[in-house]
């Protein structure tokens, strides 16, 4: 356990840093898995929307430094690949079927 002052106040800090890094983090997860799912359903202007969201969650992360600004462009343009394709692979499992 610390003894000083400012080792207890750097605790403190910490703890909270951390909780509140974690959140930023799981809604950049939930939001992702969300656009994932309605990417697989088919459901552009949903995913469109819920793409938005992403980058929001995403670029102040990354502004925030709790996720690397390169991290966040990878996650940003896998996700806008999938929503931008998603037309294609409609039609290419119509015409297969």
């Amino acid at each position: 356990m610390a003894n000083l002052k400012n080792a207890k106040k750097a605790i403190r800090q910490t703890v909270k840093k951390t909780s509140r890094n974690a959140n930023i983090r799981k809604k950049i997860e939930l939001a992702t898995k969300k656009t994932l799912k309605l990417i697989k359903l088919g459901e552009e202007k949903l995913a469109q929307q819920n793409l938005q969201r992403l980058y929001k969650y995403t670029d102040k992360a990354a502004k925030n430094n709790v996720i690397h600004h390169k991290t966040a462009a990878r996650i940003k343009a896998r996700i806008t690949k999938k929503v931008n394709n998603i037309n294609k692979d409609v039609q290419t499992a119509q015409k297969t079927a």
